[in-house]
């Protein structure tokens, strides 16, 4: 059962969904592994059979980690 800030991230994203007309689509969602990019998807994943969205999460390296990036790749 999620929090109520977790419902509260979901019902802001849902009205977001709304607002933008997602439903039966696909949706790229950029991913860097981040809280706020995770707690995203989390989100639309929640809504997605509501929505018939189909979600492909792609990753986003922002280049702010330095080192910690290149060893993440090694």
């Amino acid at each position: 059962m999620p929090t109520d800030a977790a419902s509260g991230v979901r019902d802001r994203v849902a009205r977001a969904a709304d607002a933008l007309g997602l439903g039966d689509v696909r949706v790229l969602v950029a991913v860097s592994g981040g809280i706020d990019s995770v707690v995203l998807f989390d989100a639309l994943w929640a809504l997605r059979e509501d929505r018939g969205l189909e979600l492909v999460a792609g990753h986003v390296d922002h280049g702010l980690r330095g080192a910690a990036t290149s060893q993440a790749d090694a």
